[in-house]
């Protein structure tokens, strides 16, 4: 047996240690930087294997941020197994959000083209942001610190001896920074 240690929500189906994102803390984040620049209408949009490969993490963090700040609109989070630009396109004329959050690649360009100006109309924060994402605002969920402190528990395990399935598995969560980015600004 091998000392074994897992990235994020990847090879669910065996219980080992693990190191991720905290992806409540990182849509908290989220809703907190766009509400503090004025957005009132907050809204989550990502296929639904996406949140439920995460044992969704991102909806209850979503949710529980829209429960204790009942003084801003509820919009419905996008949450689809057919997550394509007309499922976001409809769910964007129906809620109007004033600020989307989002992780799944193409919906910046389906929104922009479809006459939606980012920022304008629109704020966009991508939950994953990285350098490669330049302009976007959004949250970095520390992918290099992630990996290091995977390395730190695989080290941990090899001096200690431990190998194969550990009886109680660790998962180790790191926080997000935000990243100002251009894409989500004051809206007062």
């Amino acid at each position: 047996p091998f000392a074994t240690v897992a990235f994020g929500h990847t090879f669910n189906e065996v219980p080992v240690h693990r190191v991720t994102n905290s992806q409540f803390h990182t849509i908290s984040l989220a809703m907190d930087q766009c509400q503090k620049r004025g957005h009132r209408r907050i809204g989550l949009a990502m296929p639904r294997f996406v949140d439920a490969k995460v044992e969704s993490r991102w909806l209850a963090g979503y949710l529980a941020w829209q429960y204790t700040h009942p003084e801003l609109a509820k919009i419905e989070p996008l949450l689809v197994d057919q997550f394509d630009e007309s499922s976001v396109l409809a769910w964007m004329k129906k809620e109007r959000p004033d600020a989307v959050l989002a992780n799944h690649g193409p919906i910046l360009t389906w929104i922009r083209k479809n006459g939606f100006r980012v920022p304008d109309d629109v704020s966009f924060v991508h939950l994953n942001w990285t350098p490669e994402k330049g302009e976007l605002s959004g949250t970095n969920q520390q992918p290099e610190e992630i990996g290091a402190a995977a390395v730190d528990l695989l080290a941990e395990q090899i001096n200690q001896n431990r190998r194969g399935i550990p009886e109680k598995p660790k998962t180790i969560t790191l926080e997000s920074l935000w990243h100002e980015g251009t894409t989500c600004p004051e809206r007062r």
